[in-house]
């Protein structure tokens, strides 16, 4: 068996090829040997030759065969970078995403000034809004709401671990309201219509959770909708409402919010040029 570096990284990129496109596969085979082997992309460019042990080759081998069931990568290193900092994930949560960084440091930027915010972020997950927010206004007083126990375990872990103090709550967003006014609401809530479902990856429909994932194709602005009513009685004069949104509805989402009385509604693209994000000010005067 070949064991220099260089061979068998061409090699698992080879193998991962068969269920992802090349450029995917090797991103993926990247992360792994990153994050899981720790070989560096600098030391395995500069040191092609140099021979895995027999425990790295038996843990790629344990790695690929489960990239090869469909496993997510991040579920294999058993984390997802997000702005920097390391956020654990399992098959609870969703595997934080770059556009949902992007939401994040939009929310940071425009905030970044102002005092003693009350923020809630519903949907938490892993926590990665919510933790990173709390990381990134110090000053501000950060609530998360999950209906999934199981999630809510996962994002405490992980704001334990990168010292964000954080209230959480299980809550579900559909049926329950806050119990204190708010400065901001954001949310990165379930939004792909069932029938996307066959067009998605396996890595994604089998090893995510669908109902964080999900919506009717009757109502895919559901959980939109009844988030930003919550915010018409409990957001602050000059309140916030920031959202993820499917590419797709950016104009739906426009519609919604615009005429449910929020002002100032923009549509912000990704680094993709999709539709993304959404923002919204709340001012009840007016």
């Amino acid at each position: 068996m070949n064991r220099k570096l260089a061979a068998i990284y061409k090699e698992s990129v080879g193998e991962l090829s068969q269920i992802y496109d090349p450029q995917e596969a090797e991103s993926i085979i990247n992360i792994l040997f990153t994050d899981y082997l720790n070989i560096s992309r600098i030391s395995r460019l500069t040191n092609p030759k140099m021979e895995l042990s027999k425990s790295q080759l038996e843990q790629l081998g344990d790695a690929l065969a489960r990239l090869k069931n469909y496993t997510p990568v991040q579920h294999v290193i058993g984390f997802s970078w997000f702005l920097e900092r390391k956020f654990h994930v399992n098959e609870h949560t969703l595997i934080p995403r770059p556009e949902t960084e992007e939401l994040v440091d939009l929310i940071i930027k425009e905030n970044l000034n102002r005092q003693n915010l009350q923020v809630l972020d519903v949907g938490t997950g892993t926590g990665c809004i919510a933790i990173s927010l709390a990381l990134g206004l110090p000053s501000a007083s950060v609530s998360a709401w999950d209906i999934s126990d199981d999630a809510l375990k996962m994002a405490q872990a992980n704001a334990q671990t990168l010292g964000a103090s954080i209230n959480f709550f299980q809550k579900d967003a559909l049926n329950e309201s806050p119990d204190t006014k708010l400065d901001i609401i954001v949310s990165n809530p379930p939004y792909i219509p069932d029938h996307e479902l066959n067009s998605m990856h396996q890595n994604v429909t089998q090893h995510e959770p669908e109902t964080s994932l999900f919506v009717p194709n009757d109502d895919p602005l559901l959980f939109y909708r009844r988030i930003a009513e919550t915010g018409l009685e409990w957001l602050n004069e000059n309140g916030l409402l920031y959202f993820e949104i499917h590419e797709n509805y950016g104009s739906q989402m426009l519609e919604l919010i615009q005429g449910l009385g929020y002002q100032n509604v923009q549509i912000f693209t990704d680094l993709n040029g999709k539709d993304r994000m959404l923002r919204a000010e709340w001012n009840p005067l007016r």
